[in-house]
C-alpha cells in the first residue's frame, strides 16, 4: 500500500497513533480497484467545548478512475473512536464505487456483444 500522510493539528502522532492508522487504514487494501495515488489522513483536536475536548479524523482517498476522492470524517470524544468511526464510512464508499465499476463493466461487455451478434447475424 501506497504510503499514507498523517496530518495533525493540536495532536501530538506518536508511533502508536501512526501504526493505529496505517492498521485501520490497511484494513481497505482489499476494497480498492486498484492502488490509491493518495491517501491522506487528518486528525485534529477541537477545545472550547462544555464536555471537554472532541477529536476529529478526517480521511481523504484518491483512487485513479474515479470520479471523486473518497472521504469521511468523524468526531468523538477519544481519538481512537474517531478514527473507527470513518472507516465503516470509507468501506461503504468504496464499495459502492466498486459496484458501479462492475455495473459499468458489464454494461460494456453486454453492448459489445449485441454488436458482434448483429455483425454476425448481417453475414449470414
Amino acid at each position: 500500500m501506497k504510503d499514507i500522510r498523517i496530518k495533525t493539528t493540536d495532536v501530538e502522532l506518536t508511533d502508536a497513533i501512526r501504526d493505529y492508522v496505517n492498521e485501520k487504514v490497511g484494513q481497505l487494501e482489499r476494497h480498492f480497484g486498484s492502488e490509491p495515488t493518495n491517501i491522506d489522513v487528518e486528525l485534529e483536536k477541537e477545545s472550547g467545548r462544555n464536555s471537554g475536548p472532541i477529536y476529529r479524523c478526517e480521511v481523504n482517498i484518491e483512487v485513479p478512475g474515479e470520479a471523486a476522492v473518497i472521504r469521511a470524517d468523524s468526531n468523538e470524544a477519544d481519538l481512537y473512536a474517531a478514527i473507527d468511526t470513518c472507516i465503516p464510512k470509507l468501506k461503504e464508499q468504496l464499495e459502492h464505487e466498486r459496484k458501479k465499476r462492475d455495473t459499468l463493466i458489464k454494461k460494456g461487455g453486454r453492448e459489445f456483444k449485441e454488436i458482434l451478434q448483429s455483425m454476425d447475424s448481417e453475414n449470414i
